[in-house]
């Protein structure tokens, strides 16, 4: 009884402390947030936003168990740990070589999570093309930002929105619609991960955000039930759990998966009421019955109170150090830099930036394609993929850089109409293939296509370009002798041949 006494006067703490704040500005409180928040520095690293370090610290908390990496496995076997960390370097740059060319695709699904900061990690740590995305989220302001993501190619990565076309997940046909279009994607099998990130505005009705916020816990721990694999996994962003609503969903998630957890990671803002239900394990024979449960709302009350209690005191305790920062503007949380660059060499993120926009183009061809680079123009014919800022991403032909192929230039000999026959591979997106056998080579490039699948083929796509180079008279050849390209004329062999500083002349 003392327990739910303690918990019950940290509550009422915490709304007191919530009033105060009604009548600070939102600027100041803001700009007292960013000073007193001792984690605030890390922002979003290298990613787009501050959501992919929240999954970067979930992830390692949780032994990377979101991103099927599994480290503790790993250090049993010094190799294996080895190729992990070889994928995503803390310093380095990523080598060239996939060490999980051969190990089946992982799927996942960002349900409710616009931008993509959740899929933007998780597309970078399984790096080059062993993860394939599906993307469910409301269109508008908020939608995938597909164009901004610089840690990972988006090209893996597939958005939809329902039958009704909007993105809602509370609406029951586009649940049923979801699930289908997923099952679709993954040949029956589900995904290995679900990632949801739902919320909307309650300003000025903070103090009931769970109760307004009910029906989206609802839908999307549905949506769990329907699309994540045989023991899979799942997590998903919920604010207070004091209602018996709330406290049965997450029973019902314990008695759906084998293992439940409640976690509020260090990149979730202390003083918000944010924690994350993580759930591991997912037991399908349990799954329909579960949902049927959902949908009749039959809920049964059990919570840990212990775990409520620190989350609830922790967040009163930055609620009054907001408020004092609010008051005097040169306070600074003196831990904020050491604390970014300790955070991020724990959860294994590089420390850096990367150039977005045009300038990740402006970039020597050779950093991107290395020896390859003078094979690939001395080649007749040639394609490149134009990036420009007028194009959306999805008008964008689906061929994620640094990759070397070739391809059957002539579309009409190829059954589906606008598909690319792929002959053979040296480089699929950073991963050099070239020193393998051929059917090591083309099996690597089939996994790389299934990674780039739509399951809609309704997109026509703008931005690719079949370019000689050199007149259509002429033709580019490499000299074994010389290790040059030249230039030589079939229909007129008396001209001679030239080599590339000669033409450039």
């Amino acid at each position: 009884m003392l327990l739910k006494e303690s918990v019950f006067v940290v509550v009422t703490v915490s709304l007191f402390v919530l009033q105060v704040f009604d009548v600070i500005p939102d600027r100041d409180l803001r700009e007292a947030r960013t000073r007193a928040n001792p984690y605030e520095t890390i922002g979003g690293a290298f990613f787009q936003n501050r959501a992919a370090m929240k999954v970067a610290n979930l992830d390692k908390v949780f032994d990377f168990l979101l991103s099927g990496e599994t480290e503790k496995n790993l250090l049993v076997c010094q190799e294996l740990y080895v190729m992990f960390q070889s994928k995503n370097p803390l310093v380095s740059e990523r080598p060239n070589f996939n060490c999980d060319r051969e190990a089946p695709l992982f799927y996942f699904a960002d349900v409710c999570a616009g931008p993509g900061g959740f899929s933007e990690y998780i597309l970078w740590r399984k790096a080059f093309y062993n993860a394939k995305g599906f993307g469910f989220t409301l269109k508008g302001k908020d939608d995938f930002k597909l164009g901004k993501f610089t840690a990972s190619s988006a090209h893996y990565f597939e958005p939809y929105y329902g039958e009704h076309g909007d993105g809602d997940v509370m609406n029951p046909v586009n649940i049923n619609s979801l699930e289908k279009f997923i099952m679709k994607g993954t040949n029956d099998v589900g995904v290995d991960l679900m990632m949801a990130d739902g919320g909307f505005s309650v300003e000025g009705s903070e103090n009931i955000q769970e109760i307004l916020s009910k029906r989206l816990y609802l839908c999307q721990l549905l949506v769990s039930l329907c699309i994540v694999r045989e023991n899979g996994t799942f997590f998903c962003k919920l604010f207070d759990i004091f209602t018996p609503f709330s406290a049965g969903l997450v029973y019902l998630m314990h008695v759906a998966y084998n293992q439940v957890s409640l976690h509020k990671p260090h990149t979730s803002r202390p003083a918000n009421s944010e924690r994350y239900i993580i759930c591991k394990g997912l037991r399908k024979n349990y799954s329909d019955a579960i949902r049927d449960y959902l949908k009749r709302l039959v809920l049964v009350y059990l919570i840990d109170h212990i775990f409520l209690f620190r989350i609830a005191v922790r967040q009163s305790t930055y609620l009054r150090k907001y408020l004092t920062y609010a008051k005097n503007n040169s306070l600074i949380d003196k831990d904020q830099g050491t604390l970014r660059d300790d955070c991020l060499k724990y959860w294994l993120v590089p420390n850096k930036t990367l150039n977005r926009g045009a300038e990740r183009y402006q970039i020597d061809p050779e950093q991107y394609f290395g020896r390859f680079t003078r094979k690939v123009w001395h080649l007749h014919t040639i394609f490149y993929v134009v990036v420009l800022r007028a194009l959306h991403f999805s008008d964008l032909m689906r061929i994620p850089d640094r990759t070397v192929l070739l391809v059957d230039k002539h579309l009409e000999t190829v059954a589906v109409d606008g598909l690319i026959r792929i002959l053979d591979a040296a480089v699929i997106n950073g991963d050099d293939v070239s020193g393998l056998l051929y059917s090591k080579r083309m099996a690597a490039a089939q996994k790389f296509c299934k990674a780039l699948q739509l399951v809609s083929h309704s997109k026509k796509f703008l931005a690719f370009t079949m370019t000689p180079t050199c007149l259509e008279s002429w033709k580019m050849g490499w000299s074994c002798s010389k290790l040059r390209n030249y230039a030589f004329s079939p229909s007129q062999p008396t001209l001679g041949s030239f080599f590339e500083q000669q033409w450039e002349e």
